[in-house]
C-alpha cells in the first residue's frame, strides 16, 4: 500500500506503473508503444483543447479495448470449461470449437506446406493485429 501512495503523491500513471510491477517486463512493450503513439497523436494537436479532446478519446478507446480483452477472456475459458464439462474423461483432449486452444500455426504450417509458418506466423499476426489498432486508434482520437 506504501508503493501505491507514493506512486500517486509522484503522480506516476497508475496502469503502466501496475503493468511494471505486476507482470514480466515484456508485457511493457505495449504500453511504452501505446504511449508513443499517445505523444504522436498529442503532437500534431494544434490546441490545448485539441490535446484534452484526443487524451480524453484516447483513454475512453484504451479503457474500452481493456475491458472488451477481459470479457473475451471470460469467454474463452468459458468455452474450455465447458468443453472439458462436456467430456466423458476428463483426462481426454477434445478440439475446441474454433480451434481455441489448439496449435493452429501448425495447422497453417502443414495446410500451405510452409513449416517456417510454425515459428513466424504468431509474431507476424500480433504485429498485424497491433498496427492496425493502432492506425485506428490514431483516427479515432483525431476524428471530430
Amino acid at each position: 500500500a506504501g508503493i501505491a501512495v507514493i506512486a500517486e503523491l509522484l503522480r506516476v500513471p497508475s496502469l503502466p506503473f501496475a503493468v511494471g510491477v505486476y507482470l514480466p517486463v515484456t508485457t511493457m512493450v505495449p504500453v511504452f508503444l501505446g504511449g508513443a503513439l499517445r505523444w504522436l497523436v498529442q503532437r500534431v494537436a494544434r490546441t490545448d483543447e485539441e490535446k484534452n479532446e484526443r487524451r480524453e478519446r484516447g483513454v475512453l478507446f484504451g479503457s474500452g479495448l481493456v475491458g472488451g480483452e477481459g470479457l473475451l477472456g471470460v469467454a474463452i475459458a468459458g468455452v474450455v470449461f465447458c468443453q472439458k464439462w462436456k467430456a466423458e474423461d476428463p483426462t481426454v483432449r477434445q478440439p475446441l470449437p474454433m480451434e481455441i486452444g489448439q496449435n493452429w500455426a501448425q495447422r497453417l504450417a502443414d495446410t500451405l506446406g510452409a513449416p517456417i509458418l510454425v515459428d513466424i506466423a504468431p509474431g507476424v499476426l500480433g504485429l498485424l493485429v497491433f498496427a492496425a489498432l493502432a492506425v485506428f486508434f490514431a483516427r479515432r482520437c483525431r476524428a471530430k
